[in-house]
């Protein structure tokens, strides 16, 4: 079934492809690195067995389910490794090892289904441990009637089903970030050990299949890098346009090489046309920079000389900027510096430079997993262009019903 892909993927390593940029002919090689897919996608095409009942159903490590059922780390000794992999095949019995049958893909230079291991977020913790937890968590505070209140102000502080919530956005928040500190994988390890632990207890049955692949993220972080960026869910949002061929198709005779035809026929369509390729920058109606009591002239004068309108909204490259919304300034160890967008300029560059107010960080409150900021209208004012911040992602303030102001981050900073 795969032998055309894998005689593709062998070509494109030894030969490549030839391009010419700017009239210089360069020869591109591309490599095999990781097979992209959810559980029982990856379990069925590497070989594995496809059956999350079944004694070994993890294609990582070697644990027995009843074990896996209960595991809080990833345990080193069991793990599947090129001599264990082997003797596994050999011995043809799936029940006993959970391998189905050799790999074919190992027939690719520097590809190897065991070395090049990888999970997908999207699948396990958004589609799956999420989706279990929140169940549980609801639930038990429906149960203590918070839930019918404003949940995260009125549950008392170190509530066991709210600290499993809080494992849950940490875990979430690791996986989420684009750029990561190695060191976070330890980091990331304890905390589905305290998640797995806490699922425990709380909800009285055993830990699923893909609670189990939480406890190998750690070193896939450290093996992979950033575990969004190896997620299926920018792929699957081809699944509704695949689905729309499909339908559209009255031969059902190898339909996965029509598909495939059809999906690079659009695409190439789309990149000659430029549909839906737009730019980077789309915005409102623009006015011309004036004084106003906000915005002296003293301060005006020292902008870049390059900004001449703003503008009252602004999309850049698909994230959606507005005044009112909190912007991340900087990162340390102790906090986060935040902004408040009063203004937004644009110049002859096309980046967006943003007018902000500082807001005053108080502290991380590990209850909401927010940091508490505090407006001050004494703060002068500042600007920065888009480019200057540590992270392009907005955010904004959330004033619960006591009043206090929190503002909660995306992703891990």
């Amino acid at each position: 079934m795969f032998a055309s892909l894998i005689n593709d993927l062998i070509d494109l390593q030894e030969n490549g492809i030839t391009i010419t940029v700017n009239s210089n002919i360069i020869q591109v090689y591309f490599v095999l690195g990781l097979v992209l897919g959810d559980n029982l996608g990856l379990n069925s095409i590497l070989g594995f067995v496809s059956s999350f009942s079944a004694n070994y159903c993890c294609r990582i490590c070697r644990s027995h389910k009843t074990s896996a059922q209960k595991m809080l780390l990833e345990c080193t000794e069991s793990l599947r490794s090129e001599e264990n992999y082997m003797l596994d095949v050999l011995q043809e019995n799936v029940s006993e090892t959970g391998v189905n049958e050799l790999c074919v893909f190992n027939a690719i230079p520097n590809y190897h289904v065991i070395i090049n291991s990888v999970c997908d977020f999207m699948h396990d913790v958004t589609e799956g441990v999420a989706r279990y937890d929140m169940a549980v968590i609801i639930t038990q505070l429906i149960n203590d009637k918070y839930f019918t209140l404003i949940v995260g102000e009125l549950v008392p502080i170190e509530t066991p089903v709210w600290q499993l919530y809080i494992a849950l956005r940490k875990i979430v928040d690791i996986c989420c970030a684009k750029t990561i500190q190695s060191e976070c994988s330890h980091l990331l390890d304890q905390i589905v050990a305290e998640h797995n632990r806490l699922y425990l207890l709380l909800s009285g049955s055993n830990l699923k299949p893909k609670f189990h692949m939480l406890t190998h993220y750690g070193r896939l972080l450290i093996k992979n890098g950033p575990l969004i960026l190896t997620s299926c869910i920018r792929f699957e949002a081809k699944h509704k346009i695949l689905k729309a061929f499909a339908n559209s198709i009255p031969c059902r005779i190898n339909l996965g090489h029509t598909l495939a035809n059809k999906i690079q026929l659009q695409m190439a369509s789309r990149y000659l046309t430029m549909s839906g390729l737009g730019p980077d920058l789309k915005m409102s109606k623009s006015f011309i920079i004036a004084p106003t009591v906000e915005l002296s002239s003293i301060f005006l004068n020292k902008i870049p000389t390059e900004l001449k309108v703003y503008v009252s909204w602004l999309d850049y490259k698909g994230i959606l900027y507005q005044p009112g919304m909190v912007l991340v300034l900087e990162v340390n160890l102790d906090n986060c510096i935040f902004g408040e967008i009063v203004k937004i300029f644009i110049g002859e560059l096309k980046i967006p430079y943003f007018i902000y107010k500082q807001i005053i960080t108080v502290g991380f409150d590990s209850h909401y997993y927010a940091y508490q900021v505090e407006l001050n209208s004494q703060f002068e004012f500042g600007g920065c262009y888009l480019t200057d911040l540590p992270d392009p992602t907005p955010t904004i303030i959330r004033t619960l019903g006591n009043g206090i102001n929190f503002v909660s981050l995306r992703y891990a900073l």
